[in-house]
């Protein structure tokens, strides 16, 4: 999978739990590579992707937000997104 941030194309990859470092993903800034560990919540999976997302817009445009307001941020869009079933935007 490849998700495209105003044309900055980073690489997801999925990988297993076991091969985890106590974080539930990350992301390579230099290789443009996001990082999910698989686990059973996909809910937490989604969350995570979209946490690492924000964490490379925060990069890419020098935005300058902490860990705790990416945090917030992450918590926030994905209930928004939830809560109002804001799929059909995109379709």
């Amino acid at each position: 999978m490849k998700v495209n941030i105003l044309s900055i194309e980073y690489i997801v990859n999925n990988v297993n739990e076991k091969d985890r470092k106590g974080d539930m993903g990350e992301a390579d800034f230099l290789n443009k590579a996001i990082t999910i560990y698989k686990h059973d919540n996909k809910q937490e999976e989604n969350k995570t992707l979209l946490h690492e997302i924000i964490e490379c817009m925060n990069h890419e445009f020098n935005i300058k937000l902490k860990h705790e307001q990416i945090e917030k941020l992450e918590d926030a869009i994905y209930d928004t997104w939830r809560r109002n079933d804001l799929k059909e935007l995109f379709e």
